[in-house]
């Protein structure tokens, strides 16, 4: 337990920051799914539209520092090969 004022403050700081992170990325995932649903599915507009959402939450995941860029594009380079396949 934090014994001063500033630690348990910097504690507080540090799970809202750890919540809205994992809010974040599990958004992320969450539309990686809808995404290769959608690809059962072979509608090719709803395709389309998961696989802009997929790129949209990835790079705002990159942008607060919660994945790497490099993954973030792997990720979104892995799905734009599933779709020409």
């Amino acid at each position: 337990m934090p014994q001063h004022k500033s630690a348990e403050k910097r504690a507080k700081q540090n799970l809202r920051k750890k919540n809205a992170n994992l809010m974040v990325l599990n958004q992320f995932r969450s539309s990686i799914k809808n995404f290769e649903a959608s690809l059962k599915e072979k509608d090719k507009e709803k395709i389309k539209l998961c696989l802009q959402k997929v790129n949209s939450l990835a790079f705002r995941a990159v942008k607060k520092g919660i994945i790497k860029k490099k993954g973030a594009s792997r990720t979104i380079s892995k799905l734009s090969r599933l779709i020409k396949s």
